[in-house]
């Protein structure tokens, strides 16, 4: 299996079946081709979660640490992993993020999440996503669940727009803090990067 963009797929086209009077191409060329058009175009995704739990947030930032489930496995561009609370980023992509989350928190106590990142050169806890916009809510007191859905768009990888080394591993996960210290109860969360296709390297 092959991920490409459309510029190494046309590139890979061209290589494959050469035209001219010497030109020809084998039938494992057709296949292979429309193998990677194939998995090139398909969607893949690394998504986590989690259900119970409690989170003791204070004004200064803390790990999101309620995820109990992979729920999409290991493949060519993500695996999850709900142990460490993070999910690897084995390519650079563009990707549609997606967070759920659902909680019981003080009334009118801001909540607010946000995208880090850790590689080789930025050791936990890593750097916040620069093209991540924070997501904030406010809670409704006890009893009464927060739900909350939301989407960013943001590269993770090669000069997307900082420069990672992806000879070494990269893993995105969640932080979160509060106006004031509050106890998160009742919590559900999923994390879910999902590929755009045809993103791969295209930066």
């Amino acid at each position: 299996m092959a991920i490409y963009n459309k510029v190494e797929l046309q590139a890979l086209a061209v290589s494959r079946f050469p035209v001219g009077v010497q030109a020809g191409s084998s039938a494992q060329d057709v296949i292979d081709q429309a193998k990677d058009e194939r998995d090139s175009g398909d969607t893949y995704a690394g998504i986590m979660s989690g259900s119970g739990g409690t989170l003791s947030l204070a004004t200064s930032l803390s790990d999101v640490d309620t995820f109990s489930t992979n729920i999409t496995p290991a493949n060519d561009l993500f695996a999850p992993d709900q142990a460490n609370n993070r999910i690897e980023v084995k390519e650079p992509c563009n990707v549609d993020c997606g967070v759920i989350f659902q909680g019981q928190w003080a009334d009118n106590t801001d909540v607010t999440f946000e995208l880090w990142v850790i590689d080789s050169n930025n050791p936990a806890p890593g750097i916040k996503h620069p093209g991540w916009i924070d997501i904030t809510q406010s809670g409704s007191g006890s009893g009464r669940t927060v739900d909350m859905f939301k989407k960013r768009v943001v590269p993770m990888g090669a000069n997307a727009p900082w420069s990672f080394d992806f000879d070494n591993p990269v893993y995105v996960y969640m932080r979160a803090k509060a106006g004031s210290s509050t106890t998160v109860t009742q919590v559900y969360i999923q994390l879910s990067p999902e590929y755009l296709p045809y993103s791969i390297r295209d930066f």
